[in-house]
């Protein structure tokens, strides 16, 4: 494979290797779909996911009976700020994050991270797994947390069950890793940590009433 191909990645690659091994025209295909599968999913967590999730967590708790949870959370939380400073608020940030551009190194480090072959994409999967549980957890975080103590409360939560989260995370990430699939995968995914957080507040109840 010549420099000239590795410069326009990925177009040229498929072409070029088929000179070389017959198969390489599925594995390159394979690559570019597990790429463009991680991109949308980075993209969809910035931009798309988060507030259906947020919408559909909701739902999640009311369905299961933890309506007075979800209202008291929010009662907690209320935000007495107006929309035309809201507005302002959002108007400000968006430009911000057009200049300073912080949330694309992720997005680059496991772009990046699939590039090697084989192991690039458990890498991705190991990296993820710690991180993906308490990111799908955030909303139940900022329901039962006051804001004044929510990072340490969370951290605490987190560390307490720590094994339980990277176990999710394993299992949440490689479903996630698939091609085309990984999408769709990210919404059962978190329906799943919605459930796992009625959970919690069912045996938190029932260690209240003993």
């Amino acid at each position: 494979m010549s420099f000239d191909a590795l410069g326009n990645f990925p177009f040229n690659v498929p072409c070029e290797n088929m000179a070389v091994c017959p198969t390489s025209l599925y594995t390159s295909l394979l690559l570019v779909l597990q790429e463009s599968t991680s991109i949308t999913n980075s993209l969809s967590e910035l931009f798309l996911f988060p507030t259906p999730s947020k919408k559909l967590f909701d739902m999640i708790l009311f369905s299961q009976g933890y309506s007075r949870f979800l209202i008291q959370g929010k009662l907690n939380n209320y935000d007495k700020v107006g929309i035309v400073l809201k507005i302002k608020n959002a108007l400000f940030i968006i430009p911000r994050k057009i200049i300073y551009p912080t949330w694309i190194i992720p997005i680059l480090v496991v772009f990046l991270l699939n590039m090697i072959p084989l192991i690039g994409p458990i890498l991705v999967i190991v990296v993820r797994a710690s991180t993906i549980g308490p990111k799908y957890h955030q909303r139940y975080f900022t329901l039962k947390y006051h804001r004044d103590e929510r990072q340490k409360k969370k951290m605490e939560h987190i560390q307490f069950r720590r094994g339980q989260y990277i176990g999710y995370g394993i299992v949440a990430a490689s479903l996630e890793a698939l091609p085309i699939l990984g999408f769709f995968f990210k919404f059962t995914n978190f329906i799943g940590a919605s459930l796992w957080c009625c959970d919690m507040l069912k045996h938190e109840k029932e260690a209240k009433s003993t």
